[in-house]
């Protein structure tokens, strides 16, 4: 018996949420209960998941957001192009300015079971900032710019791609992070393409507008936002298995490689030769058993993937031009949908995608295993043993980083980590005046 089946016929839903149109990214509280979507042109609105007959709550955001993520609580992280970091507080229906960069910050994300908010991008600087009260920030140099975040609670790891095609991989396991791999030569090297963010905010509105009979849908698919291009699509974020033992990353053969964390090794490859050679938007692994793998790609197509087998068990292509996916668990606590944003305001659920069922013959672990490797015993409840990731930190595949004179990212000479300590100011600048990094 498989441990997993799908349902016979999803069900789309497209739901116009922002009636002016506009680039908008959706996120998910871990309860599944609350859904952000958030829109470039400066509005939020949260939508109670299981109470859809409820007038959402709206709030004022940044303009031009780059990335959004919930916390651990009620709060989501929000990044613009002009270099802003804020939290957005849905209790108090307040959203505070974290860090400012001087550049465009391009994603975030939760660490330390939300205790803390790491953001990055072209400032060639690592902020992680405490979300509490106090916010203490703390910063990072870095030796190339910043593309996408990816971090996984289990194995406390956070993965950060960059500009160059580079993926490296921290331990996040206590507040001092170090280095303990990194993958070359698979992820796109990507960078952002600049635009004038007053005249992507003018034009967004403009095109979203609903002129009574003169609109049509063809004008509603129709994005003449200037932001709107691959570059600014392209993802090179890792996605990582719920149990955090596995990831996959979007690479720049089209294809989707998932790679076991004990020893950085390669497991399976995803393709299929009927598609176009388009990168990826968009990928995430399902919440409950980590059995299948979605993707959304340039061409709007949304894949899902049983990744173990490497079959495409739902493929279908959207009208609307994507933004990003989200997982979303159904009350039955096995039934998945999943939630799709848009570049004109709508989002797209469809329901029932997929159901995830525990094989009755095995534990959870068994769904997971690399079927060409032998048992593992890296990891004991889920915890990641230090020692294991020191040796995964020694093997071949990590490069010498030649261009990095303060070894900010490096291990020491003597085969030791360099390991960050946030007192330390020649490392760190902390800024506590409430004002922000500049």
């Amino acid at each position: 018996m498989s441990a997993s089946c799908f349902l016979t016929m999803p069900r789309i839903i497209d739901k116009s949420v922002f009636e002016y149109g506009g680039k908008t990214l959706v996120a998910l509280t871990p309860d599944f209960k609350t859904l952000c979507v958030a829109n470039k042109n400066g509005l939020s609105k949260l939508l109670p998941v299981d109470k859809p007959e409820e007038e959402p709550e709206i709030l004022e955001i940044s303009k031009s957001l780059t990335s959004v993520e919930c916390d651990s609580q009620s709060g989501f992280l929000l990044t613009t192009v002009q270099g802003d970091a804020y939290w957005l507080n849905t209790k108090t229906a307040t959203d505070q300015l974290l860090a400012r960069s001087a550049l465009p910050l391009r994603d975030c994300c939760v660490i330390h079971s939300g205790k803390m908010g790491v953001f990055g991008g072209d400032d060639l600087e690592l902020f992680l900032i405490e979300l509490d009260e106090a916010h203490r920030k703390h910063s990072i140099k870095v030796d190339e710019q910043i593309s996408q975040f990816s971090y996984t609670a289990q194995t406390n790891l956070l993965s950060i791609s960059f500009i160059n095609g580079v993926v490296q991989f921290f331990s996040v396991s206590s507040t001092r992070p170090y280095k303990v791999h990194e993958l070359t030569g698979y992820i796109p090297a990507n960078t952002y393409k600049e635009f004038d963010s007053e005249a992507s905010l003018s034009e967004s509105a403009r095109t979203g507008a609903r002129d009574g009979d003169t609109f049509d849908e063809e004008q509603e698919q129709r994005i003449t936002d200037p932001e709107f291009c691959d570059e600014n699509r392209i993802c090179t974020r890792a996605a990582w298995h719920p149990r955090g033992l596995q990831f996959a990353l979007p690479c720049a053969d089209f294809t989707i490689k998932v790679f076991n964390i004990k020893g950085y090794s390669l497991m399976k490859t995803l393709k299929n030769p009927a598609f176009s050679a388009v990168n990826f938007i968009d990928l995430k692994f399902d919440p409950l058993q980590g059995n299948f793998l979605a993707s959304i790609d340039l061409e709007n197509i949304l894949v899902v993937w049983n990744w173990q087998t490497t079959e495409i068990m739902y493929k279908s292509e959207f009208k609307h031009k994507l933004t990003n996916l989200i997982w979303k668990v159904q009350k039955d606590s096995k039934t998945l949908d999943i939630i799709l944003g848009t570049w004109t305001g709508e989002i797209v659920t469809i329901q029932g995608v997929a159901e995830s069922l525990p094989s009755p013959n095995s534990g959870s672990d068994s769904i997971i295993k690399d079927p060409n490797a032998k048992q593992n015993s890296l990891f004991v409840d889920s915890d990641l043993d230090e020692s294991d990731v020191d040796d995964a930190s020694r093997s071949k595949d990590v490069l010498p980083e030649e261009n990095d004179s303060e070894n900010i990212f490096t291990q020491e000479a003597n085969g030791g980590k360099r390991r960050y300590h946030f007192d330390d100011e020649e490392d760190f600048i902390d800024d506590d005046d409430g004002a922000g990094y500049v």
